[in-house]
């Protein structure tokens, strides 16, 4: 489509999905206009193929199909008390070389903020203030209520930016951290209750990370 005439580096993108994925590319073709990619694979590795690609570019997202890698990551924090609204703050200053880190989502017990285009310092530090008063954020301006498996079905709804999901809990959130990584999150723990419970829940939770890079 038009989004990739012009647009260095898409076809690098589309057939670096394929490669990581084992896929065997039969033969390339790009038009003239520049509009489309075609390649040929084998039909046993059709399905494959069409999830690799609309995977690289969020085809199936909000948003999805921004053709450059962008310069940022977005994190979506799960938890919100000291430690969270401590390491937003932190984030939100901080100077950072390289990929800078957004705080996109917030995630508690009652619901969910969440700005694709990332939350400001300034309302990071008034959602902040609000909490430390007791307020959830589902009551507080721009809240959602919902609880936190349709929280995060809600934001891994949007193309995000190298996504990072960070359990700032001490809950037992297992099946909502495998959720984040089938989701195609990446995911860091401050809660060590997911790995430090039952061997075979830990072990569930590797594979999943394992099976989505």
């Amino acid at each position: 489509g038009l989004g990739m005439h012009g647009t260095p580096g898409v076809a690098a993108r589309v057939f670096s999905a394929l490669a990581d994925g084992g896929i065997n590319i039969v033969a390339i073709a790009q038009g003239s206009s520049e509009l489309n990619i075609s390649a040929v694979v084998a039909e046993s590795d059709l399905a494959a193929a069409m999830r690799r690609v609309h995977g690289e570019f969020q085809l199936s997202r909000l948003g999805g199909g921004a053709a450059l890698r962008p310069d940022h990551a977005d994190v979506v924090l799960l938890g919100f008390g000291q430690i969270g609204r401590t390491l937003a703050a932190m984030l939100s200053r901080a100077r950072q070389d390289g990929p800078r880190a957004r705080v996109v989502g917030i995630i508690d017990r009652s619901g969910y903020v969440f700005d694709a285009n990332g939350i400001a310092a300034r309302r990071l530090s008034a959602l902040a203030a609000e909490k430390a008063r007791g307020v959830r954020l589902a009551r507080v301006p721009g809240g959602t209520a919902a609880t936190t498996t349709e929280a995060l079905a809600a934001i891994a709804r949007h193309a995000l930016a190298r996504p990072i999901f960070v359990d700032l809990t001490a809950d037992d959130t297992g099946p909502l951290l495998r959720g984040a990584l089938a989701a195609g999150m990446d995911v860091v723990l401050a809660n060590k209750r997911p790995l430090a419970g039952s061997l075979r829940d830990a072990r569930a939770l590797q594979e999943v990370a394992k099976t989505h890079d």
